[in-house]
């Protein structure tokens, strides 16, 4: 009999044979436990107290450098029951990464008529990641004036990266294949539109027509301009068409933002604070993920 009683509110409440006939007893149970490990070491300075400052600054240019070490872990289980109702392996991911950083902090006038503060901050990071052959980098560039002590103006331009998660990396890297029907063709081949008969054979034969897709998006995945449209690229009727997923390298994402702002700290108004931005972010190799 079932341990559920849809009719009383109070059947489902902190009853764990009703949990247990809805989840655990109808499909089993899956775990998926996530594990991260992270190392970090950071030098910091002021380079002032050696002697390396602006003219026109009273402070001296900062640095910092630094160091990272991090390592993703993703490990998923099942028990037998879900495995017979849901399929899927079980599985233990993980890629890590190797960083550096260096920041700069740079005052090049201060206090001064033509500018209370004028300064420039820049940032430089390398990155490489277990699950990608190559090295790359983030970097960013900013600049501060403020011609009096109630207004700063400030710009700003910095490349910034995602990159792909355990799970995404493994899911481009992993080398499978698969077969499917006719009913999914490539969007690139000739659609079927009906039947005609064959003056020769007296069969029916079929009709096609154009593709799914347009010339230009079928260019875009590489397909040459002669196979546009071509039969070649249909499914055999009795078989299917056997498909490769996987195999390939997950780049990370990039974006450009460049950020213009204004800081308004009006002295016969203490305590306030107003500022605006403006953020222009264009986003490249988002179809990589």
């Amino acid at each position: 009999m079932s341990p559920l009683d849809p009719f009383s509110s109070r059947s489902t409440v902190n009853n764990t044979a009703v949990f247990d006939y809805l989840t655990r007893d109808s499909y089993g149970s899956q775990t998926t436990i996530n594990k991260l490990y992270n190392v970090i070491a950071t030098v910091q300075g002021d380079l002032g107290t050696y002697g390396i400052k602006s003219p026109w600054a009273e402070q001296g240019v900062a640095i910092a450098f630094g160091a990272e070490f991090r390592e993703d872990q993703l490990e998923g289980f099942a028990d037998q029951l879900w495995r017979d109702n849901m399929g899927g392996t079980d599985q233990s991911l993980s890629q890590h990464v190797w960083e550096g950083n260096v920041e700069l902090q740079v005052p090049i006038a201060q206090h001064k008529p033509f500018a209370d503060l004028l300064q420039f901050n820049g940032a430089y990071r390398l990155s490489k990641y277990s699950s990608n052959p190559n090295t790359f980098s983030t970097w960013k560039a900013e600049a501060l004036w403020a011609p009096i002590p109630d207004i700063t103006f400030r710009a700003s331009i910095n490349r910034a990266q995602r990159a792909p998660t355990v799970v995404e990396a493994y899911q481009g890297s992993n080398l499978s294949y698969d077969r499917i029907t006719t009913a999914y063709n490539d969007i690139c081949a000739p659609t079927r539109v009906g039947t005609t008969t064959d003056p020769n054979t007296g069969q029916q034969v079929p009709v096609y027509g154009a593709p799914q897709a347009s010339q230009a998006v079928c260019a875009a995945t590489g397909l040459a301009a002669n196979l546009y449209g071509s039969p070649t690229l249909l499914c055999p009727t009795d078989v299917g068409c056997t498909v490769r997923r996987g195999g390939f390298t997950v780049d990370p994402e990039t974006a450009y933002t460049k950020t213009f702002g204004l800081v308004l700290r009006p002295r016969f108004l203490p305590g306030l604070t107003l500022s605006v931005d403006r953020f222009m972010i264009d986003l490249n190799d988002l179809d990589r993920l």
